[in-house]
């Protein structure tokens, strides 16, 4: 992703495994939203970490390719039978070359590691199919733990850039009006946003929590979309 080498791509693989931090439920949830936009022809996922969303998009896709810059993340897929049929690329986003288009891009986790997100969006905007979706997860600004960590000092801001946001390489964290700014400047027309899963606290303290209570504060979050911890945004390109 973006000026991260591929050695530091390896060492942040080596500290997060998305199978077993809370994000794994995060990620469920989001693909969740996804779903039921994906037209799941031939998709492209940028960005596999340890693969929790390409385990549940190979399953609906007709075709799945993957790009990461992660040796250590592709080789983890390469591993698991059930995802024999993936095609997976090694390559920085910016570097990847796609043979073809695709029905649908999904950029979950992703877009807040760039450097330059508008520049790597209008390259998207070329990769997609007449009529092709672009989806989009990324955290919240004024998620309501962020919210919480104003309150008790422990962030001067909402979008201050966390230690852990740091040490895994994030640039900034999204208001959706940021992220409709960088998606507009890219050529990119919103046609969806919600917000993924009411977030209260932070990571740690929640990750002995019982998956009935997660589902209750995910859908809590569908009444309080700007409150939640990620948000999501179906996009595509056009004349509009």
């Amino acid at each position: 992703m973006d000026s991260h080498a591929p050695e530091k791509l390896d060492r942040i693989a080596t500290e997060y495994d998305s199978e077993k931090d809370f994000d794994f439920h995060l990620i469920r949830f989001g693909y969740a939203r996804i779903r039921k936009r994906l037209k799941a022809g031939r998709v492209l996922e940028m960005g596999c970490a340890s693969g929790v969303m390409t385990r549940l998009l190979v399953k609906d896709a007709a075709k799945l390719e993957v790009v990461d810059g992660s040796r250590t993340y592709l080789d983890q897929l390469a591993r698991d039978p059930a995802l024999a049929e993936v095609v997976l690329h090694q390559s920085l986003f910016e570097e990847f070359k796609p043979e073809g288009r695709f029905s649908d891009i999904v950029m979950a986790r992703a877009l807040e590691h760039l450097e330059d997100p508008v520049g790597m969006l209008r390259k998207t905007a070329g990769w997609l199919e007449p009529g092709g979706k672009l989806h989009i997860v990324v955290p919240n600004a004024d998620s309501l733990h962020r919210r919480l960590g104003v309150a008790m000092g422990m962030l001067n801001k909402t979008d201050d850039l966390s230690e852990r946001d740091r040490r895994f390489g994030h640039h900034r964290v999204y208001r959706r009006a940021l992220l409709v700014e960088h998606l507009s400047a890219a050529g990119f027309r919103v046609l969806h946003s919600e917000g993924v899963f009411l977030k209260p606290l932070s990571n740690r303290q929640m990750e002995n929590w019982d998956e009935t209570l997660l589902s209750a504060f995910d859908r809590i979050g569908n009444e309080l979309p700007d409150w939640c911890a990620e948000i999501y945004v179906t996009a595509e390109t056009g004349d509009f």
